[in-house]
């Protein structure tokens, strides 16, 4: 697929567009039910949005020869998580242009909502560093 995208850049870049819009239209309805607001609900929708577009450029994007392994992957999804509970504990979520709050921060929050949202978090943090682990010790 690169190589023919590679000659065609306009097919790639309406394909490049609707797979990122497609991608949060399938995920919003996929949750249809959940307020976006919702503290639990970011770090999920973080990751299938993330993780989606990752494989997609991963496969249309890269060469064969370039393509992420499976530490690299495992590597984006503890940076991906790291920054995003960070950015949630500390200032919540807002709109790029109008400054609008969308996601109010953690601290904010009550208890079991805090704690429900960092153990996503660091389960999407915790389990690819095991596996990180695993995977670099016995070499497989």
């Amino acid at each position: 697929m690169y190589y023919f995208f590679e000659k065609h850049r306009i097919l790639r870049t309406l394909l490049d567009y609707t797979i990122l819009c497609g991608t949060a239209i399938s995920i919003f309805y996929l949750f249809r039910g959940l307020d976006f607001s919702t503290a639990w609900f970011v770090p999920i929708y973080i990751n299938l949005y993330v993780l989606c577009l990752f494989f997609y450029t991963d496969k249309i994007h890269e060469p064969k020869e370039k393509r992420m392994t499976l530490v690299q992957w495992l590597d984006n999804i503890r940076w991906i998580n790291g920054i995003g509970l960070v950015v949630h504990v500390v200032s919540g979520y807002y709109t790029k242009y109008s400054h609008k709050q969308v996601v109010k921060p953690l601290w904010n929050k009550d208890k079991d909502t805090i704690l429900i949202t960092v153990a996503i978090y660091l389960f999407f943090i915790i389990i690819p560093s095991l596996l990180i682990y695993l995977r670099r010790k016995y070499k497989y």
